[in-house]
């Protein structure tokens, strides 16, 4: 089993997973795929994820079942402010402190903050 969560994607990375996968929720992909055209596909996301010039990078998690512990793999994609920690074999999700700080001002002041670049060099500079 396979589950890919997109935000932001382009029409091209819809229509590539589509062909492949059912989409059971806007920008969710469910399905059964075998290893290489999984792989081939988590490519073509990382591709588009890390397209230049682009007004809104989309963002992706692959999900999909293996033969670990945790029955499954996780995988992310332009999603700053997480990513996978591996603790004694264990998939976890990490969240940087300084990253959660910005997301949680973010939240109280939506129109306040703007670039989390920004406000994590203004945070090296106090």
């Amino acid at each position: 089993m396979t589950v890919i969560v997109l935000t932001n994607p382009t029409q091209y990375l819809r229509g590539t997973l589509a062909q492949y996968l059912l989409e059971i929720r806007a920008n969710v992909f469910v399905g059964t795929l075998n290893a290489r055209l999984r792989d081939t596909l988590w490519q073509q996301i990382l591709a588009e994820c890390r397209k230049e010039n682009q007004l809104v990078k989309p963002e992706a998690i692959l999900l999909c079942s293996m033969n670990n512990e945790q029955g499954f793999e996780m995988k992310m994609e332009g999603v700053p402010y997480r990513h996978v920690r591996i603790i004694d074999s264990q998939q976890l999700i990490a969240i940087p402190e300084d990253r959660y700080q910005y997301y949680e001002d973010k939240r109280k002041r939506p129109s306040g903050l703007t670039d989390i670049d920004k406000f994590l060099a203004g945070k090296d500079q106090s």
